[in-house]
């Protein structure tokens, strides 16, 4: 992993930032500040304690995140979002940025000029998994999970959802872009690549697709369109790093 030196982005890199989500008092309360109206009131509608905490976590350090890379403060940094729920920043397209966070993990995703996706997802027994894939994979997908040993089904399962989900994610309708209608590799050894769209192999070969390696206990995926870039991963200890690097 590359060392905290930079937080200059080229055209032709995505820099990915990754993180235990340790909410600490210390830490919300530095964060509360920069949020929006908007934020604190979504805040307040979470169904826990701690889930308030981690939104509130989550979206205070990507204000700091964002800020750097802009240069401006955080609690200047305004979002819009598009039809579907996918925030970006007013005023600003160029930077592009993508999050994700499972169980006790939270990952950020930036890039100039390209808009991108990143899922994670935490490695876990599901009961209903056969049952899931056969409803939300495509009928290749599901039967190639099928096909593989006990012991490789659950890390297939999920590296096939993580990299619908970031395609889903960077097209910016999220579920909605219908999880049947494209298929990805899956299995183990398979280079991460998206197959077709709609059964047409060279619309999806428009489109890169990365596994990321940020946890053992999780499995994560990065898509955007166009040639694949290079990619700088900063995985840091906690939080609070980030928003002191």
């Amino acid at each position: 992993m590359k060392t905290l030196h930079t937080f200059a982005l080229r055209e032709d890199e995505i820099h990915v930032w990754s993180s235990p989500l340790v909410v600490s008092e210390s830490l919300l309360s530095a964060l509360r500040a920069v949020l929006c109206e908007e934020e604190m009131d979504r805040a307040s509608r979470s169904s826990s304690s701690t889930l308030r905490d981690r939104f509130l976590a989550v979206r205070g350090t990507l204000r700091h995140l964002l800020g750097r890379y802009l240069n401006r403060a955080p609690d200047q940094i305004r979002f819009i979002y598009g039809p579907h729920g996918k925030p970006s920043i007013a005023s600003n397209e160029e930077l592009q940025f993508s999050l994700t966070h499972s169980g006790d993990w939270v990952a950020y995703a930036l890039a100039r000029g390209c808009p991108l996706g990143i899922d994670m997802e935490r490695l876990r027994a599901l009961p209903d998994m056969e049952k899931v894939a056969n409803r939300m994979f495509c009928a290749d997908e599901a039967a190639e999970i099928r096909q593989l040993t006990v012991s490789e089904q659950e890390r297939a399962f999920f590296c096939c959802w993580t990299r619908k989900e970031a395609y889903a994610k960077a097209d910016g309708r999220g579920l909605l872009a219908g999880f049947n209608s494209y298929r990805v590799t899956v299995r183990p050894g398979d280079a991460p690549r998206i197959v077709h769209m709609g059964f047409d192999a060279t619309l999806a070969s428009n489109w890169s697709l990365h596994d990321l390696c940020l946890s053992p206990q999780y499995v994560a995926a990065l898509a955007y369109p166009g040639a694949r870039r290079s990619l700088s991963i900063f995985q840091v200890a906690d939080l609070d790093e980030i928003l002191a690097a």
